[in-house]
This record gives structure tokens, sequence and C-alpha cells, in this order.
């Protein structure tokens, strides 16, 4: 079997099955392609487990309590100090609390708390990149190995240091300004994932180019754009009018045209008055 992650045939003992999408962070258990165990394993930790942990993530995900494999509700924590003593601050849906490491208890009352927490910026675009590979492989198969430049989507996931690295990849990420060529494009796709919902990819399709989009639970975390060959690929029926867009609500997938995504949005919100329109992309 082929291994997207790895760019190799291996055999099906070698083989699982990957969520693009984890399911702790609201992906669906129909979203899914086989990978090699090694690879899977050591991406599951080194970019999707560390995504999760991100401070600003987790944060955002804390409403949803959207639960991986262990099942485990979702806490943010935090290392600090109060009143000069070692800390831990928790985070979760149902509120905070701190735990002091010496006396070996949970605080309460009125106190003057430090926390720090760090950002690893590239993880954005490491996840970002990794779910446009998965997804363009789960959309195409062989077509998305022999057109696209997953090569480089590949090296943009390995890299140590994905800033550094010469990548024929533009990326924008939830952290970075959005350059005025993409604007527009970026503003649609915010509110489209808002209106959505749950954890989302929009492929968009150019000359020449994909664009992938990734949202988790209707917020937007990410963008690349990378070479294709975007005619040889079969995007003529109505699934791929101006794009695709899959959405995992309540563990089901819900797979419809950019189109049609953005025409449901209108009619409900009536952004635009689009009646009378004969509308021709």
């Amino acid at each position: 079997m082929y291994c997207i992650y790895s760019g190799k045939n291996l055999d099906d003992s070698e083989m699982n099955v990957e969520h693009i999408i984890p399911l702790s962070l609201g992906g669906c258990d129909s979203f899914t392609i086989m990978v090699g165990k090694k690879i899977n394993s050591d991406l599951g930790s080194k970019i999707d487990g560390k995504f999760c942990n991100d401070f600003l993530i987790g944060l955002q995900q804390l409403p949803f309590d959207n639960r991986g494999h262990s099942k485990k509700s979702k806490s943010v924590n935090l290392k600090g100090t109060a009143n000069n003593r070692p800390i831990t601050w928790s985070l979760s849906k149902d509120g905070s609390k701190f735990y002091d490491h010496i006396d070996k208890k949970y605080l309460n009352g009125h106190m003057q708390v430090q926390v720090k927490a760090a950002l690893d910026i590239d993880i954005r675009w490491k996840f970002v990149c990794k779910v446009a590979l998965a997804t363009g492989y789960y959309l195409f198969g062989e077509d998305f190995v022999k057109y696209a430049d997953c090569e480089t989507l590949r090296k943009a996931i390995l890299s140590e240091n994905v800033q550094k690295e010469k990548l024929d990849l533009r990326v924008y990420t939830s952290l970075f300004p959005i350059e005025d060529k993409d604007k527009g494009l970026h503003e649609l796709g915010v509110m489209l994932f808002d209106y959505l919902g749950g954890s989302a990819v929009h492929f968009g399709y150019a000359p020449g180019r994909i664009i992938a989009s990734v949202a988790i639970n209707g917020k937007y975390v990410g963008m690349v754009n990378f070479k294709a060959d975007v005619e040889r690929f079969p995007i003529k029926d109505d699934l791929h009018r101006c794009g695709c867009v899959l959405i995992c609500k309540e563990n089901k997938l819900i797979q419809k045209s950019f189109w049609q995504s953005i025409y449901d949005m209108n009619e409900e919100l009536g952004i635009v008055d689009i009646s009378g329109l004969d509308i021709q992309f």
C-alpha cells in the first residue's frame, strides 16, 4: 500500500488508519486514509500532539470538548508560580484550578499568579501542510501523487525549521497577517468556516496551484498554496465546483462544493441579494 506521508509503498502489515483531522480536534471516523504506522506515530506526536497542546489552540477548543482515542476531557495546563511557589494552572470547560506542587493540593482564594506560555510558530505551518497532503490523497488518490507537489509538502512537514526552508509554498496561519492579494479569499474562507462550524478543509483550484485552507471547530487555522497540475485532476463534477469543502461534524463527514457552501451561507445569512441573478462559474 502507498503511504502519502513517507511517499513509499509499504507492506499492508506496516499500515494503519490515520484520521486526517484528529478526533481530539473535531475529526471524524470517515475522514481517514491508510498510512505507515511508524511515520503516523511520529507525526502524531511531533505535529498533531504539539498542535493540540498549543496554548491558544487549546483555549479555543475547550468549549467543544472533543475527545480523542483516550476519551479524556480536555484541559490546558500552564506552569507558573503563586506566592513564589510552583503551581500548575489547569483550565477546562468547567473552569480553572491551581495545584500547589509543594503541598500537593489545590489552592483556594485570591492569589497573585504568574504563568508563561510558549508558542511554536512552525507547528501551524506543519499541521496545515499535513492536513493538505492527506486531504489531497483522500480526494484524488494516485492522481494527487502524480500531479501535485507532494514532495514539497512533505519537506515542510518533516523539516526541523520550516521557516528557513526554501520551499515553493505560500503559507498563512492565524498568527501572521495576510498579503493584500490573498485577503479577499482569506476573509471569505474565515466567514465560511465560522458559518459551517465543525472542523473543515477547503480545497480551492487555481491555474497550476491548489489552495488548501483548514479550520478547527469553525476557527481558521491556516492556508497553504502549492503547485499542482490541476487540469489533470478529475474535478469536473458538482462536488468540486469552485473547489471542494469537507466538514467533520458530530463524527460525520459532509462533502460539498465551495460554490454550494457559499450559496447556502448567503441564502441563510442574506449577505448579498442574489435573487434574479443567473450565476455562472
